[in-house]
């Protein structure tokens, strides 16, 4: 934990958005496209149409059906005249993309902090991954747990209060094994990495949500980056010892120690489990870490003789005004990191009568008052979201509302105008005119709460300009709330820098082919290579009443190639697969299924 300071200025122009770390050079288009950042929404070259009628189908499916089938006529004309929107990227900037792709020995990340992009030798980024499992926070294990683990937890989860009914839904339906990949600290010398476990659809992570939920009330404000190093028994402990007796259902803190302590992650194919602190991915580490530097700052701040004047603190980093003097102070820091063998404080103070805290720049008067100013770390690049990236509309405008209303939040009098001076410069070089930011900022009505109604519905459409804001303005009328995603980003172009799940990992729609040309187009919520393992075992038992799989295959001497399964659509949700599935089977013409889609 930090009590931190750093010099805050204008950031230099020198500052750049793309920094090359590997040893091979990028040429200027290869920079230009990377310059964009890696959340650059691509103009998509077609329309995803069955993704689109997926989501209006789970949408509408608790509509009237008279009105719903309004509804699917209504968008049908709309996508049977669907255009892709112009390019947003010069036919260059695509061909720069591809040749970016196709060099195997770079990565390209995010930085951890600052929004710039960073190239790196992927020696360099391997190298340095295996440094950090080579410690003692990871051990390496001799095979993929994520079975165990399931059954372990449904094990604990059925012994809860938690009704029968809810239970089914704290399981990830197709698990895979959390990922651990890095962020390189390009404020940090020699840029090491900040490891991160992504913990999407592993076993454990429908289960760390519902108890982050279950927590949250009992605890201060959380944030996604989190303490890594926070000691899991003893937060564990606190939660039984403070917020039982204070409502917490007694069954929390089992489940919260056993999603903690069964953190594991696959890199290179290979397998590892964290042996201390919260892994900094998971959705109840933020919580916990939270909790636990409560209880301890409370301790702490008890036992020492010297008190601060004022202690503020937002998870790991704190902000203290001390009045006892110098050596006082060293003596404070002393005690701090005396409390536990796994929390250490560092310590900045204040430089030319400025501190920072977070994004809050406090400058001390000469009358003893503070000024308040957004801070900025040098390393900031004032790159945002750009104007031509093929986001909605309104999401650009949260983006700029978001900027102004931290200024005003943060900023006193005297540096407020300042600021959002400073802002409508940088909105304006990443591609917003001034019409733009007046109407992103411009003061909207108040609605109305003592009218407002229940949503009939919430669909997350990917955006293409011209198409799904047309279906958004159809689907309002019926009271659905639409959101918006986006079809690709610069990222999804480039290498990721997790490990590939293998590709019938997930559930989701598949095609099974048989030699006489003929297709079987199916969907699971599990794994996929576990409903293709069924399909073999029924086609090997021969039943061919269950399946039609099985049935196709022995009564006209088929054979089914089940190494050349095809992965459709990946997908989770049941009735977005359905519909998918439908819409396969009907495009797949030359299928054996027993339904016709």
């Amino acid at each position: 934990m930090k009590i931190n300071t750093k010099l805050f200025g204008a950031v230099s122009e020198r500052v750049r958005v793309v920094i090359n770390r590997s040893s091979v050079p990028l040429t200027e288009e290869e920079t230009k496209v990377l310059a964009k950042g890696l959340n650059y929404a691509v103009a998509p070259k077609r329309v995803p149409k069955e993704e689109i009628i997926c989501e209006v189908e789970v949408a509408i499916r608790r509509i009237p059906a008279v009105k719903a089938e309004e509804i699917r006529q209504d968008i049908a004309r709309v996508l049977k005249t669907a255009m892709p929107p112009k390019s947003n990227l010069t036919i260059n900037k695509r061909r720069a993309l591809r040749t970016i792709r196709e060099k195997p020995d770079i990565i390209i990340l995010p930085a951890d902090k600052g929004n710039a992009t960073v190239v790196m030798d992927r020696k360099e980024y391997d190298d340095k991954i295996k440094s950090l499992l080579d410690t003692a926070t990871y051990k390496k294990i001799k095979k993929d747990t994520t079975e165990m683990i399931v059954r372990k937890m449904k094990e604990l989860v059925k012994f809860t209060e938690i009704p029968a009914d809810q239970q089914k839904s704290l399981f990830v339906q197709a698990p895979v094994p959390a990922r651990i990949y890095g962020l390189p600290k390009i404020h940090k010398p020699d840029v090491p990495l900040r490891p991160i476990v992504s913990a999407i659809n592993s076993p454990t992570y429908q289960l760390a949500k519902h108890l982050s939920k279950i927590l949250s009330p009992f605890t201060g404000k959380t944030v996604e980056s989190l303490f890594t190093r926070v000691p899991v028994k003893d937060a564990v402990d606190g939660l039984r010892q403070k917020l039982i007796p204070e409502g917490l259902p007694k069954y929390v803190p089992g489940l919260v120690e056993y999603c903690l302590s069964s953190t594991y992650f696959s890199w290179k194919g290979e397998f590892y489990e964290q042996c201390e602190g919260a892994a900094m991915g998971s959705p109840l580490s933020p919580v916990i870490a939270n909790f636990y530097m409560e209880m301890f700052e409370e301790e702490a701040l008890k036992k020492s003789p010297w008190k601060p004047k004022l202690w503020l603190r937002y998870v790991d980093d704190t902000f203290v005004i001390w009045q006892h003097g110098k050596e006082q102070l060293q003596e404070f820091l002393d005690h701090l990191n005396s409390q536990h063998p796994m929390i250490k404080f560092t310590m900045e103070t204040e430089n030319a009568k400025q501190l920072p805290f977070l994004d809050v720049l406090v400058t001390r008067k000469t009358d003893g008052g503070m000024k308040l100013g957004v801070y900025r770390k040098k390393t900031h690049t004032n790159r945002y979201l750009q104007a031509s990236s093929h986001h909605h509309p309104q999401q650009k405008r949260s983006m700029i509302q978001a900027l102004f209303q931290r200024a005003e939040r943060i900023c006193d009098k005297e540096n407020l105008r300042k600021e959002e001076r400073f802002l409508e410069d940088v909105l304006q070089k990443n591609g917003y005119t001034m019409r733009d930011i007046r109407r992103s900022t411009k003061p909207h009505k108040q609605k109305d709460d003592s009218v407002s109604t229940t949503p009939a519905g919430f669909i997350c459409l990917p955006y293409v300009s011209g198409v799904t804001d047309r279906i958004a303005r159809r689907l309002k009328k019926n009271d659905i709330v639409v959101r918006y995603g986006t079809v690709s980003k610069i990222q999804n172009a480039l290498p990721i820098a997790k490990d590939k799940l293998t590709p019938l990992k997930g559930a989701g729609v598949y095609r099974l082919s048989c030699s006489c040309s003929k297709y079987y187009v199916g969907q699971t919520g599990r794994n996929i290579e576990c409903r293709i393992k069924e399909h073999e075992r029924d086609v090997r038992l021969r039943k061919i009443q269950q399946s039609a799989v099985a049935e196709h295959c022995h009564k006209g001497g088929h054979s089914i190639e089940f190494e050349k399964t095809k992965v459709l659509a990946r997908n989770g949700h049941y009735f977005q697969r359905l519909t998918r599935e439908a819409i396969e089977i009907h495009q797949h013409g030359n299928n054996m299924n027993r339904e016709d889609g």
